[in-house]
Formats: C-alpha cells, sequence, structure tokens
C-alpha cells in the first residue's frame, strides 16, 4: 500500500503495521496454497509479513527506498520504483495485490494494465481504491470545504479519486473481469469516536452494503486476467 514518502527508519516502522483486514482477507481467499503473490506499493512490507506461511513467493513493488528496505525482511524480493518503471523480467503471480495503490498515481488505467500483465492466465487482481462520494466526504462538500489530511479519502498524496462505480469502471477499462465487488464499510462507533452498542453496529453495516455508493469508504475488487 502507497504511503506518503518516508523521511527515515522509524517512519518506515510505523508502515510495516498492516491495518486493511478486509484487504488481507480478499488476498488470502484467492491465493492458492504456496502461490505467488506481488503486492504493488508493498510499504514497509505489512502484508507480505502477514502472508508469511501461506505464500510461496512475496515480491514487493515500493517506490520509497526506506520503505523498501524494511519490506525486504518480509520478502523474497522487493524492487524499488514505481508500477511504470520497474522491471520484473518473465515473472508472474498468482495474486497481484493493487491496495490502495491506482488513486497515487496520475494513470491508472496504464498501471492497472501493466499490473495485469504481471499476473499468471488465470489469476487475479486484488484491488482496493477509497471512494471519494462517502457521506463524510458528501457532508464536507454541503459545508463548502475540501481539506486535504495526512492519510484517508482526502489524503493529501492522491491524484485521482474513485467512486463506487468509478472503480468498477477502471477495471472494465482494462478489459477484466470483476468476479467481486466489496464495500469496506468504517464502524459507527469510529465515526462517533466512542463505542456503540453491537446491534447498532451491525445495523449500520447492513445500510451501509445495501448502499455503498455513500457508506463504503473503500471498495475492494476482486479482478480476473483471462485465460
Amino acid at each position: 500500500m502507497i504511503q506518503p514518502m518516508v523521511a527515515d527508519v522509524s517512519k518506515a516502522a510505523v508502515y510495516e503495521g498492516f491495518g486493511n483486514r478486509a484487504l488481507l482477507r480478499s488476498v488470502l481467499d484467492q491465493l492458492p496454497p504456496g502461490g505467488t503473490v506481488l503486492d504493488v506499493g508493498c510499504a514497509s512490507g505489512g502484508l507480505l509479513a502477514a502472508l508469511e506461511g501461506r505464500a510461496g513467493r512475496r515480491v514487493g513493488i515500493e517506490p520509497d527506498p526506506v520503505a523498501a528496505a524494511a519490506a525486504r525482511r518480509h520478502a523474497d524480493e522487493v524492487h524499488v520504483g514505481s508500477v511504470h518503471d520497474v522491471s520484473l523480467g518473465d515473472q508472474r503471480f498468482d495474486v497481484v495485490v493493487l491496495g490502495d495503490v491506482l488513486e497515487h498515481v496520475a494513470d491508472p488505467d496504464r498501471a492497472l494494465l501493466r499490473a495485469a500483465r504481471w499476473v499468471t492466465p488465470g489469476g487475479r487482481l486484488v484491488i482496493s481504491v477509497p471512494n471519494v462520494a462517502h457521506w463524510s466526504i458528501r457532508l464536507e462538500i454541503l459545508r463548502g470545504r475540501w481539506e486535504y489530511r495526512a492519510s484517508g479519502i482526502l489524503d493529501d498524496t492522491h491524484l485521482r479519486f474513485f467512486t463506487w462505480q468509478s472503480g468498477a469502471d477502471l477495471v472494465t477499462r482494462a478489459g477484466l473481469a470483476a468476479v467481486e465487488r466489496r464495500p469496506v464499510i468504517s464502524g459507527l462507533g469510529a465515526h462517533l469516536g466512542r463505542r456503540v452498542p453491537g446491534r447498532v453496529e451491525g445495523l449500520w453495516r447492513r445500510i451501509g452494503r445495501r448502499r455503498p455508493n455513500l457508506f463504503a469508504y473503500q471498495q475492494l475488487i476482486v479482478a480476473e486476467v483471462p485465460s
């Protein structure tokens, strides 16, 4: 997962922790036993570390050299560079992960097409992109505000923005078949800054799954590369 540029080793260590459990579950669901995985924008290797013992080969791509050095502790191989300029030779992978990457590049269509070339025929891409049409962003716009932050949907390193629909359109334009789309619904308690009863949280998430265009903080797309 691409993060803001890392200034020192301590910052890289922060990025090593991997908090996107929904993305990890999607990767595990698609990864065959002992399969190979490429994490594009691997930061300091949090996802690759979580796949220890599950993947037969773990490879990462990361533009920041400090983060890449940290990721090498959890990978068989880490390449410093971007999705556009790294050369992997004839390597192909069962699963290629683009976790919160495409919003960081100027040409996400070209980036997705290049990543698809690294997938084995019949393999899968696991993609996550934030939803800029999330209700919290809509509320800010109604208040006349659009403020970038250090992280989140309005991360100050984002170059492109996606909605629930335009994220799916991106995959279609690349000629890929989306076999699964899953909304990631952030908890009501997280928005309120306090715990809420379980039944209330459950109702919130059920509503969110019915209206992902409004309530999905992020969407996960599993796309198949044609054989």
